[in-house]
């Protein structure tokens, strides 16, 4: 069945760092100033995943590995979508290429937040083993409660910290980079320490996926989760697409206008996947299986939180003249 069925994309590693708390603490990471990642790594590198908080260590088994077989990310999913034929499935570099593109496009409708200085440069966050991760959030609350614990910090390095948007097409690509040297050192062995880019999970889509695997007898929810629904579509400038929902919340406010409208009860099929999975199966499937990315791809709507979506417009609307960006450590901050 739809529900029982999970994303496994083909010759990927998703990295699960499960250093930090399951919950985001209250009080954020003494800040750092971060340092510039050389060069981004192609998608069948590792994604690492932030498991949680910024204070309270956790020490859990670290990476586990995916893999999977011929089917696409999303008709595995549904299950709705006819086989494409056998035979050879890598199109041309110019196809490739085109298909790069489209999915570039539709990560980077999907904002993205970073807690950085008074210049653009992210914060960084202690790990457990002294080295350090810059954090990304799906929900700007959560990037509002870090820089509310940066804003304590009794240190000048915090002036002029900010929460300022990016987007997921930029967020995904530096979170599949390799570690890198940050700049820092352990202060007390002297140990260059490394940097890496996490996504920071967000608590109540952890317990609203849980909830949801829960009620059809499964467990374990994604840390960064987005929702299908069986049969969802609709249409846009003349084509049907399908929505992935980035918030539990805006799915059900979705279900209740279309029940509302129609005048009768929605029996919904909900489908909890791993959303950096999910995309890294299409990412990767654009180089190795040409035909079903390309099908994926023309189906696939991104429904970012509509949260995010109006704080984005709140920045923009205030005018903040910077972008969030990579730079290289100014070692006159510390």
């Amino acid at each position: 069945s739809i529900a029982s069925q999970s994303m496994r994309p083909a010759a990927a590693r998703l990295a699960i760092r499960p250093e930090l708390s399951p919950t985001m603490a209250q009080e954020g990471p003494e800040p750092q100033r971060s340092v510039a990642a050389p060069s981004w790594r192609s998608a069948a590198g590792v994604l690492a995943v932030c498991a949680a908080g910024v204070l309270a260590p956790m020490h859990t088994p670290g990476a586990t590995g995916v893999g999977g077989g011929q089917e696409s990310p999303l008709s595995r999913l549904i299950g709705a979508r006819p086989a494409v034929a056998a035979g050879p499935r890598v199109a041309s570099a110019a196809k490739v290429k085109r298909l790069k593109l489209a999915l570039k496009a539709k990560l980077a409708k999907v904002p993205v937040f970073l807690v950085t200085n008074e210049g653009g440069s992210p914060f960084l966050s202690a790990l457990s083993s002294g080295d350090q991760s810059a954090l990304m959030f799906l929900f700007p609350s959560d990037a509002q409660r870090m820089l509310n614990g940066v804003l304590k910090a009794p240190n000048a390095a915090s002036a002029g910290a900010k929460v300022l948007p990016s987007n997921l097409d930029r967020a995904f690509k530096l979170a599949q980079l390799p570690p890198v040297q940050s700049g820092l050192r352990d202060q007390v062995t002297s140990r260059e320490l490394t940097m890496v880019w996490q996504f920071m999970p967000n608590a109540g889509e952890g317990r609203a996926a849980q909830a949801a695997l829960i009620s059809k007898g499964k467990a374990a929810a994604p840390r960064v989760p987005a929702y299908i629904v069986d049969g969802l579509m609709y249409t846009k400038r003349g084509k049907q697409v399908r929505p992935v929902f980035l918030c539990k919340k805006d799915l059900d406010e979705a279900l209740s206008r279309i029940a509302a409208e129609s005048g009768e009860k929605v029996k919904a099929e909900v489908v909890v996947i791993d959303l950096l999975s999910f995309l890294l199966g299409i990412s990767e499937g654009i180089e190795t299986d040409t035909a079903n990315a390309e099908a994926d791809l023309a189906e696939l709507e991104l429904v970012p939180p509509s949260e995010s979506i109006a704080f984005r417009e709140q920045v923009k609307k205030a005018k903040v003249p910077l972008k969030a960006r990579i730079v290289p450590p100014d070692h006159r901050m510390h």
